[in-house]
């Protein structure tokens, strides 16, 4: 509310970086975290950095409505990071602990704690909501300290030397609320997080994992092939509202995920697929650079009324009456005559199938109860929400 921006990363300067009287004034050793405060008009109000003399890698940054600021990495170092009765106090092992500090809007800092077990586990993003609460998410190959009990995923599914995605919360005094692993038996990074004004939390990043990631009726159940992206809500407690692969057949990464105040959530990331990415009427349809390279992509899901994550893909295919109370009309293109359809209640469960076996077809849901449905085609790359009324 107050303008402020600020900035966080890595340097290894001794110089240019913290403020007099700042947090932390002087260089820690081989790699330090950063973090820099400026007002709307781009004058610093204080920096500091912060690390011990291990290599301490920042990599998110997040403030609440309070104007607090949190800093969130990984780090090898033993001293100069965790707080007398934070969650944890010492590191844990491994190459890396995850870590998490709080800052108040003048730079002091509130608390810091490890976040870790005996392996490696990387801090990769946070997030606040608007009660206060703070989200940390990474990546652990730790079999211990990082689930909570009755967590959503409270074991790390694993294979050789392979990783799991988490995701933690902590309320506002750096006590921890609930903790769980996310991940199939091969390998998941947590990536980005980000809550919506509802208190749910979003977790996104990329897998190789074939099980475990999506949920029945998802956008995408299945995965494309090598690394997809994968997008999974979960609400304030940590329940898993919904989870969905977002990939081809190409490696596809999600590196951020935001929401807005209108409850849409946004999966942003990078891609070498050629199919199953772009929708008909997206700003840019096909991949235009050659094989094993990369593009950006960008997606849109909307959760409405429903607990089932569908893309707005609307240009491909037409439904009416919406609402209805009898029939559903479907008009598609002609490259879609022989798609299988499903149709899912808001617990994501099958209550339809079929075929469209021409460019219009009827569908009878007279049957089915009031409320909301989604009504899928094929792999779930074409998705429509509809009103039973």
């Amino acid at each position: 509310a107050s303008g402020s921006i600020y900035l966080s990363g890595s340097t290894k300067s001794t110089s240019g970086i913290a403020t007099t009287g700042a947090h932390q004034t002087t260089y820690g050793g081989t790699n330090d975290g950063f973090l820099v405060k400026f007002n709307s008009s781009g004058v610093r109000q204080w920096g500091t950095y912060y690390g011990g003399p291990g290599n301490d890698d920042v990599r998110s940054c997040a403030a609440d409505a309070s104007g607090n600021i949190y800093l969130a990495g990984f780090t090898s170092s033993t001293t100069g990071i965790a707080t007398i009765g934070a969650h944890q106090t010492t590191y844990g092992g491994g190459t890396h602990d995850a870590f998490l500090v709080k800052f108040n809007s003048s730079g002091v800092r509130q608390w810091g704690t490890y976040y870790g077990g005996l392996m490696d586990e990387y801090g990769l993003s946070c997030a606040t909501d608007a009660s206060g609460n703070i989200y940390l998410a990474g990546r652990t190959q730790s079999d211990t300290g990082i689930a909570t009990s009755g967590a959503h995923q409270t074991t790390h599914k694993k294979n050789t030397n392979s990783g799991d995605a988490f995701l933690v919360k902590f309320n506002s005094i750096g006590e921890r609320l609930w903790g769980t692993y996310y991940g199939g038996l091969m390998d998941e990074y947590g990536l980005s997080c980000a809550a919506d004004g509802s208190g749910n939390i979003f977790l996104s990043g990329l897998t190789l994992s074939s099980t475990i990631i999506a949920t029945t009726g998802a956008h995408q159940t299945t995965n494309g092939g090598s690394y997809d992206a994968f997008l999974v809500k979960f609400n304030s407690s940590g329940v898993r509202q919904w989870g969905t692969y977002y990939g081809g057949t190409g490696v596809d990464k999600g590196r951020s995920c935001a929401t807005d105040a209108s409850g849409n959530i946004y999966l942003a990331g990078e891609t070498e697929s050629k199919d199953r990415i772009a929708t008909t009427n997206g700003h840019q349809t096909r991949k235009v650079v050659a094989s094993g390279q990369f593009n950006a992509f960008l997606v849109k899901f909307t959760t409405g009324t429903s607990n089932v994550g569908v893309t707005e893909t609307k240009s491909e295919f037409i439904i009416y009456p919406n609402p209805t109370s009898k029939e559903l009309r479907v008009k598609i293109e002609y490259n879609l005559i022989g798609s299988k359809f499903r149709i899912l209640n808001t617990l994501g469960q099958e209550l339809k199938q079929g075929e469209l076996t021409s460019t219009m077809s009827n569908i009878d849901v007279s049957k089915l109860p009031k409320g909301y449905y989604v009504l899928i085609l094929g792999e779930g790359n074409h998705s429509y929400k509809f009103l039973v009324k």
